[in-house]
């Protein structure tokens, strides 16, 4: 980083240019910070973005921050994002739901709630980018991608239509209604 350069700078040019999710982990080796830092400046530049009415702003999810739209000029991308949406399966939507309300979310706990496999699902969903896998301990935890949340206008999975009230419950007590 150049001694002209601000940290903030310097990490909205590297979130516009990836085009793509990056962690707070990736981004503080690629500035040589520390990822306190970098949360501390993303949560600046979301205020920024937020205070100053801009046409972008920060996703995050979990260890995740993306460069997005703002939900006020959602209308204006629909089109790039129109076919993606429209090829989405019954199986794929309802993967998605589950995950996004209760995610993340193992491959064994979404196949229990399913009570179907869903590793074709899991694969087609990771192909567009639509979800995220994290692996901790040998356990591969899925939730949903900034990708999706973008797609949604929203910023975080909580911001979803009552999230709190689905979270909160089991998801199983709702699919057997």
């Amino acid at each position: 980083m150049s001694p002209s350069t601000s940290l903030s700078s310097l990490l909205e040019s590297l979130l516009f240019s990836a085009g793509r999710a990056l962690t707070y982990k990736e981004l503080a080796k690629i500035t040589k910070s520390d990822e306190p830092t970098i949360r501390q400046e993303i949560e600046q530049l979301q205020n920024d973005y937020k205070n100053f009415e801009r046409g972008v702003r920060l996703t995050t999810n979990n260890s995740h921050v993306e460069l997005t739209t703002t939900p006020e000029n959602f209308s204006l991308v629909q089109e790039l994002i129109a076919f993606e949406r429209e090829s989405l399966t019954q199986a794929q939507l309802e993967t998605l739901t589950i995950l996004a309300y209760n995610g993340p979310l193992t491959k064994a706990e979404l196949e229990d709630i399913r009570g179907v496999n869903c590793s074709q699902i899991l694969k087609n969903l990771k192909i567009s980018d639509l979800i995220d896998e994290a692996t901790h301990e040998r356990l591969t935890r899925y939730q949903v991608s900034t990708k999706f949340l973008k797609a949604l206008g929203l910023t975080r999975p909580q911001e979803l239509p009552d999230y709190q009230a689905f979270h909160d419950k089991k998801i199983e007590s709702i699919l057997t209604v």
